[in-house]
């Protein structure tokens, strides 16, 4: 079954997923790109709306009643573009082993590869047991919209997950065993107004925050074996006048990004910033909430099956072990694994300049890609048959 898939296939169709520009929010034609050619395929595609004009996509070729059911998965959206780009970043350009554009690493490479297996996957599905599913989802770069509004459908009965992103599973990008989780919460400071040449008849909302977020960095983290400390970072700070005023401020508001560990819970880390909040020396009154996006930690073993698939095929391909690591970070799979539950696996191709100008993926490595996808997904769907 190796023998079936194509490269050159591949790159043509990554080069005019390339050409369509698919930036956080303006995903539609690309999903359009992708349901037309899993169409030409001879499947259903389903339609799920997210957001506005912004679906996600996805189609279910069910081989037998019984057996595993596996689902091929990406994010359609890329970064918008960046200052310094030295060719069209949306003109797909080969330059020695490089093939350069916006996505062709975070991940439209990805999504090329798993459609590949997957039409050889159904085209060949009286060799194989149980469901396999392609889907392609918005937001990953935002919100994580996408992955959320996928687990309410179909999907969400998945054994396991393969997302095409580009962790090669080199010392570089080792394959995520787990990841920390992340938490994002408002603190809204509320003083009282006064003239600002009399700052004692009011309370300063803005000299509190500061206050807080002093303490705040004192807090202790939760240390985790695999993971370490978690950390935080102030993303945000606003208060004051918004047309000039002699006013002593009366409100101020904080962004605050907080990364979480296994066994650190939301509650657990606002509970205790609430405690800040509450100190008798800060006479602003604080009210702390949790807002979007933010997502759960989670721990993967090397024993789960499409893991021991994976390894096995990875060895055959590239004749040595993949590297593995828990990262401090976060993907999709906080929403299938952190939430849902479903063991997912992130292995993708090799390449430069991630979230960069000049991004390209390197195509020697997007070849053996293809081929440890395919042999993962027929070992999976058919672990009684060893296939070459």
């Amino acid at each position: 079954m190796i023998n079936e898939l194509n490269l050159k296939n591949v790159i043509n169709n990554l080069s005019e997923m390339i050409a369509i520009d698919s930036t956080t929010g303006k995903e539609q034609k690309l999903a359009e790109w992708i349901t037309d050619y899993l169409i030409d395929l001879g499947v259903r595609v389903k339609l799920q709306k997210v957001a506005g004009k912004r679906q996600n996509i996805y189609t279910i070729c069910h081989f037998s009643d019984e057996g595993p059911f596996l689902t091929f998965n990406g994010h359609l959206d890329t970064i918008p573009v960046v200052d310094g780009w030295k060719t069209n970043p949306f003109q797909a350009e080969l330059h020695k082993d490089c093939l350069f554009g916006l996505g062709s690493w975070d991940m439209k490479s990805g999504l090329a590869a798993l459609l590949e297996v997957f039409r050889v996957l159904i085209s060949n599905g009286e060799a194989l047991k149980g469901t396999i599913a392609f889907s392609a989802v918005v937001d990953e770069e935002a919100y994580s919209l996408g992955a959320k509004a996928l687990m309410q459908t179909e999907i969400a009965n998945s054994d396991a997950i393969i997302i095409g992103e580009p962790w090669f599973g080199d010392k570089k990008r080792p394959i995520f065993l787990g990841s920390t989780g992340k938490l994002l919460y408002e603190v809204i400071a509320k003083g009282k107004a006064a003239h600002a040449f009399e700052p004692d008849k009011g309370i300063s909302a803005i000299d509190d925050m500061v206050r807080f977020l002093n303490k705040l960095e004192k807090l202790p983290f939760k240390n985790h074996p695999l993971f370490g400390k978690g950390n935080q970072c102030v993303l945000k700070v606003a208060g004051g006048f918004k047309q000039y005023s002699l006013l002593v401020p009366e409100e101020c508001t904080a962004i605050i990004n907080r990364l979480t560990v296994p066994g650190e819970s939301a509650e657990e880390v606002l509970d205790k910033i609430r405690k800040i909040a509450l100190d008798n020396r800060l006479p602003s009154r604080f009210k702390i909430r949790r807002i979007d996006p933010s997502y759960e930690p989670y721990i993967l073993s090397k024993g789960e099956p499409i893991f021991l698939k994976f390894i096995n095929a990875y060895q055959r391909i590239l004749h040595k072990l993949p590297n593995f690591a828990y990262h401090r970070m976060i993907t999709d799979a906080n929403i299938y694994t952190g939430l849902a539950r479903i063991p997912t696996l992130i292995f993708g191709p090799e390449g430069n300049s991630i979230h960069m100008a000049n991004e390209c993926v390197y195509l020697n490595s997007l070849e053996a890609v293809l081929k440890i996808y395919l042999l993962t997904a027929l070992n999976f769907l058919s672990p009684d048959t060893e296939f070459e």
